[in-house]
């Protein structure tokens, strides 16, 4: 009991800062009903921190938790933790929570290609002086503050990347699941849509999973596919009509003719090849009007296509940086860097160390 206060106090209280009197008896009560599981201490004491120092208010987050837990454990305590912080988010913050639903267990996820996600999905926009980066990474911090994600350091910075506790994580894909936001294909656990709309899809593979998509799947109102895993069935592009974001990261197997009809995607705003096996893009790569970030790192890649200059939108454009490969730039890439200013060379500088 004496750890779970210290842990409690420390989200709550500075260093040289005492739980005030008025709340002593509550806190107890409520550390009582975590059981000593530090995941669920933190959820709260996150919760609370937003709530202000009232004890009337603490009282009724100690009530909510319900008196069923003192009788049960573990995972039903943080059920209701976790419930309780989810519905205590603004939507702005539930939606992109919800959105790490799509990556797999244990994913170290980057700031950066995250924010850039949320962005060419729509739940970030430009509020008045702010880009709708700076936005985004006020929503990333909030979300570290809640507890909900956790900073993880990467090339000697912290915070520059993240991941989600396994708890939180299937909490998440529960909530995804339950309002249609992921469909997941490939992991038998889950039990997922087989038919109708989906919105976004997750292909994983655990166990003998199947990495084939249903055919009773309607994909025409797919805005986000993503494989986490080597597989060579990737559905044809012609089926999807209205996607922002593809990620084909991390599979080895993808080859220059899965990409042959990725110009017809004229509303993708973000497309990740990292580290797969693509050594040339389409020249119908042009066509892609809206898309605003390309993620070519740890690519075959050795010449972009002349196209690549049209690309009015693009701010970010990664590629290897602590590789022996040259990337050769059409000639038009100069005109495009004169007309994207400061935002494109940024993201060939901000990204390329990551």
């Amino acid at each position: 009991m004496e750890h779970s206060r210290q842990l409690f106090h420390r989200r709550l209280f500075s260093s040289e800062e005492d739980c005030p009197s008025s709340l002593v008896k509550v806190s107890n009560q409520i550390l009582g009903k975590c059981d000593g599981l530090p995941l669920a201490i933190i959820a709260i004491a996150s919760l609370l921190a937003n709530t202000g120092r009232s004890e009337h208010l603490w009282n009724q987050v100690k009530d909510s938790i319900g008196r069923a837990l003192e009788r049960n454990h573990n995972v039903e305590v943080m059920i209701k933790i976790l419930s309780l912080s989810y519905f205590d988010l603004p939507p702005h913050l539930k939606t992109c929570l919800l959105y790490l639903s799509i990556f797999p267990e244990d994913s170290i996820i980057e700031k950066k290609t995250l924010i850039s996600r949320w962005i060419a999905e729509g739940f970030i926009h430009k509020e008045g002086i702010y880009t709708a980066y700076e936005v985004g990474v006020r929503f990333f911090n909030e979300l570290i503050n809640r507890s909900l994600i956790q900073p993880v350091k990467k090339g000697g910075y912290m915070g520059k990347s993240c991941r989600v506790h396994d708890i939180i994580l299937d909490f998440i894909v529960s909530k995804s699941i339950e309002e249609n936001f992921v469909t997941f294909v490939g992991v038998p656990s889950l039990t997922t849509m087989t038919q109708g709309k989906v919105r976004r899809i997750s292909m994983q593979v655990e166990g003998k999973g199947d990495s084939i998509l249903p055919m009773s799947l309607i994909l025409s109102h797919v805005r986000s596919f993503n494989v986490f895993v080597n597989t060579v069935n990737i559905h044809s592009m012609m089926d999807f009509k209205h996607l922002r974001v593809v990620d084909f990261g991390r599979n080895s197997l993808l080859e220059n003719y899965h990409l042959a009809n990725v110009g017809r995607l004229i509303h993708l705003r973000y497309l990740s090849i990292y580290r797969t096996a693509v050594s040339e893009l389409p020249e119908q790569i042009g066509h892609l009007q809206c898309l605003e970030m390309l993620d070519m790192r740890y690519t075959k890649m050795s010449e972009l296509p002349a196209s690549i200059a049209n690309l009015g939108k693009l701010a970010h454009l990664l590629l290897d940086s602590h590789t022996n490969t040259v990337v050769k730039f059409p000639d038009g890439i100069a005109k495009m860097q004169a007309r994207k200013s400061y935002n494109f060379l940024q993201g060939l500088g901000d990204f390329g160390s990551c």
